[in-house]
């Protein structure tokens, strides 16, 4: 029974691992190559266990993509997309240029 339990786990987390470096790629291809200003902007994501578990899946597989970094440009999207993927993985807040564009445009009213 032990280890029924102990191979499902396996298979779970194989599963998991899958998805967080399916979600980089993911965002390597949504966003290399583009402006960096025309990106979604990212939250500050609050420490948790989870998020801790996605950074180190991800920190495992970033030395392979660092071996492509030839510019300052390539390092930030790297950076920037993998942040994105946690963000993703994690169901992070993420804002889009409307949203973004939106709270700007809202007057500070004195309540």
């Amino acid at each position: 029974m032990q280890d029924v339990q102990n191979e499902q786990n396996q298979e779970d987390n194989a599963e998991l691992r899958d998805n967080k470096i399916r979600e980089l790629r993911r965002a390597l291809l949504e966003y290399d190559g583009t402006n960096p200003l025309r990106r979604p902007q990212l939250t500050k994501m609050s420490p948790s266990k989870k998020l801790a578990i996605v950074l180190h899946t991800l920190n495992s597989e970033l030395p392979d993509y660092v071996l492509d970094v030839s510019t300052l440009d390539s390092l930030y999207t790297l950076i920037y997309c993998s942040a994105l993927a946690a963000a993703r993985v994690t169901d992070a807040n993420i804002l889009t240029r409307r949203d973004i564009s939106r709270t700007r445009r809202q007057p500070n009213t004195p309540q």
